[in-house]
Parts: C-alpha cells; sequence; structure tokens
C-alpha cells in the first residue's frame, strides 16, 4: 500500500492559497457576519454591530470554505456573528453572548490603548492634530510642549480621538477623567491639561522627561 504523502495539484495549490488569502484578511475584521442560504436570514444579527467596518461571508459559495470556516471559528450554525472574538447567534442565549462580547470589546481596546501609550515616552489623546489642534485645550498643551522643546513623532505621539469613538470612550471609562486632552508619560496616566501645567511649573515633568538634564529643569 501506497502512504507517501498526496502532492497537491496546481489547481488544488491554487484553491488552498486563495483560502489562506481569504482567512488572512478576516483576521483583520472584529466583526464578521457568515451565512449560507438567504441573505436576509442576518438582518437580526447586523443589528448588533455598532463598528463602522465588518465583513460579510456567504458561505453557500464553496463547501470547503464553508468547512474551514466551521472548523477555524469553532461554529456551531448559521447564521452566525463573530464580534470580537465571541461567537453571536440569534437565540435564547443572545443577550449573554452580547455581555460576553462587551467584556472582549473593552480588552481589545484595551490593548490597542496599551500599544499607543508604549511607543513613544509621552503620549497625548487629543482633539485633532499637533498641527492642527481642534481645541483651546489642545492648542495650550502643544504650546506647553514646545516650551519644553519636545517634538511631535520624536519625543511624542498623539491619537486624535475624534477618528475613534470607542478609544475615546474607552479612555473616559478607565481613566475615571471626561474630558481631553489626556496626557501619558512613561505609560503612566498624569491627567490633563492643568494637571501637566501644575506638574511644569513644580518642574515634575521635566525630572521625567529629561532625568539628569540639569539644564532642562532648571
Amino acid at each position: 500500500m501506497d502512504h507517501s504523502p498526496h502532492e497537491l495539484s496546481a489547481e488544488e495549490k491554487r484553491n488552498e492559497d486563495e483560502l489562506n488569502n481569504i482567512f488572512f484578511k478576516l483576521q483583520n475584521y472584529t466583526n464578521i457576519i457568515a451565512y449560507e442560504k438567504d441573505e436576509k436570514e442576518i438582518d437580526l444579527l447586523l443589528k448588533y454591530i455598532d463598528d463602522d467596518e465588518y465583513i460579510i461571508v456567504n458561505l453557500s459559495i464553496s463547501p470547503i470554505l464553508r468547512d474551514r470556516f466551521v472548523k477555524t471559528y469553532a461554529v456551531k450554525k448559521l447564521p452566525i456573528l463573530i464580534s470580537y472574538s465571541t461567537n453571536i447567534y440569534n437565540d435564547e442565549k443572545l443577550s449573554a453572548c452580547l455581555e460576553e462580547r462587551k467584556v472582549n470589546e473593552d480588552s481589545f481596546i484595551d490593548h490597542k490603548i496599551d500599544r499607543m501609550v508604549g511607543e513613544k515616552k509621552v503620549m497625548i489623546f487629543i482633539k485633532g492634530s499637533p498641527d492642527k489642534p481642534e481645541c483651546k485645550f489642545t492648542k495650550e498643551l502643544i504650546s506647553q510642549f514646545d516650551e519644553l522643546q519636545l517634538k511631535n513623532g520624536k519625543d511624542y505621539s498623539y491619537f486624535n480621538i475624534k477618528m475613534d469613538n470607542k478609544v475615546r470612550n474607552r479612555l473616559k471609562k478607565r481613566n475615571n477623567w471626561p474630558t481631553f486632552p489626556q496626557i501619558y508619560i512613561d505609560r503612566l496616566f498624569v491627567g490633563g491639561l492643568d494637571t501637566f501645567k501644575k506638574m511644569k511649573e513644580k518642574k515634575i515633568v521635566q525630572k521625567m522627561l529629561f532625568p539628569g538634564d540639569k539644564e532642562e529643569i532648571d
């Protein structure tokens, strides 16, 4: 009996590459809806997506795609909404699944914030950009940074909270701080503009930013 491994034909290899490409792209979505019959059956699940970006997958186009999708995402039935790694079906467990999704979503956003906070020694969450501030408090904070000769991209990073309401709302909750700007130094949340100005007046900020540099502190 021949036990040699099966070698993929050119067509099989092409199909496998296409499948791999599909699932690679799916990794970029936090919300995926999949169905296999009438597209109308997904309508009830669509209303539970509050993100701008999502993808809908018709699994009826390929049994191979369907089998792999079901196995990859541990799907019990279709249609399904996979949202922030939570499998959601339109059944009696819907409410519990939505609660689980919220926990996973908060964790996902926290990781996103943590990654941004770790980019530079200083991270600020503002309205607009350093070049085009969209509120007077952001404008004044950038002026404070200019006095310290801090350069955007070199000494600090920023995130425009108007670009992502989920990040904006999560920052308010996790820092118990309702307003912006919000400032992190060495991954530590230090507060907003008024707090930063007070820390600067007392040379605390300078000591944090320029340890050992008496010229900057004096």
